[in-house]
Formats: C-alpha cells, sequence, structure tokens
C-alpha cells in the first residue's frame, strides 16, 4: 500500500493539472530537479513528444530526453532563452493557432460537399484535356493554362493562412 501511494503522489508530481498557470521563471541555463519535473511535466500535458519539443526548441529528441532524465543538467547558452520561453508558455498560443489551422484542414478534407467539388473540377479538366489531346497547341495551351490557375490557387490559400 506504501509503495502505491508513492508511486501515485510521483505521477500527480510529473503530471500537474495546471501547468502553464506556474509563476514566469528565470531559467538559467541548469536544470535542477524542479526545473527538470516542470519541463518534463508541462511536456506531458503539451502532449509533446521528445521529437516534437526538440523541433520547437531546435534541438534533437535526445537532449529533450536528456534534460528530462537528468543525464544533461546545463544547456547551451543559445538554448536558454528557448526554454525559458516554453516553460512559461510563450509557445502555447502559436501552437493553439497550428491546432486551429489544422482541424480546419480536416474539417474540409472531411466535408463531402468540398471533396465533391474537387471531384467535379477534375472531372471537367480531365474532360477538357480529352477533347484537346487531338491538337498539340491546344494540349500545351491547356497545360499553361492549369499551371498559372494552380499558382493562383496556391497563392489563395497562402493569402488565407
Amino acid at each position: 500500500m506504501e509503495r502505491n501511494e508513492r508511486v501515485q503522489s510521483e505521477f500527480l508530481e510529473v503530471v500537474p493539472r495546471e501547468v502553464t498557470r506556474e509563476v514566469p521563471m528565470e531559467f538559467t541555463g541548469v536544470f535542477t530537479e524542479e526545473i527538470r519535473l516542470r519541463f518534463q511535466s508541462k511536456r506531458k500535458a503539451d502532449r509533446l513528444s521528445y521529437s516534437e519539443l526538440g523541433k520547437l526548441l531546435k534541438v534533437t529528441w535526445l537532449t529533450v530526453r536528456n534534460w528530462e532524465k537528468g543525464k544533461t543538467h546545463k544547456c547551451q547558452p543559445a538554448k536558454v532563452l528557448g526554454v525559458q520561453n516554453y516553460l512559461n508558455g510563450h509557445f502555447d498560443m502559436l501552437r493553439e493557432q497550428q491546432f486551429a489551422r489544422a482541424k480546419r484542414i480536416e474539417q474540409e478534407l472531411t466535408n463531402s460537399a468540398f471533396i465533391q467539388s474537387k471531384l467535379e473540377m477534375l472531372e471537367k479538366i480531365s474532360k477538357i484535356y480529352e477533347i484537346c489531346s487531338k491538337s498539340r497547341e491546344l494540349r500545351q495551351q491547356l497545360i499553361n493554362e492549369i499551371r498559372r490557375l494552380s499558382r493562383e490557387a496556391i497563392a489563395s490559400f497562402a493569402e488565407n493562412e
């Protein structure tokens, strides 16, 4: 029973409910036990893998793991500000925006009307290409027009981001 209580209390320490609500801290580059646990707790609460957090902080997944496990006690001076900003929640808004964008794209891809409109467009393009296939000049004009329209569509998607 005693071991079970210890494991539960350790788990509660590792995964606190409101990690991002903690008092902002100044990170000096030294991973104390408190900072190591806070770093690990925040990563888990944010549901980030070592690799995902590593990309965010511009370090390898192994570096993130070593910081968390206490195998590396200091980080490079160039990484101190990034770790501090992460611990203090400065990347949270960026992550929320990326999540919202991914959710919007997912909704578009599962929207049957959206998919149907794209299939109809592809069918029209296919029919036009079939008609133009008998003439090399017409075929080239069609290809050039498709390229132009594709560039415009990509540009409009980029503007909406």
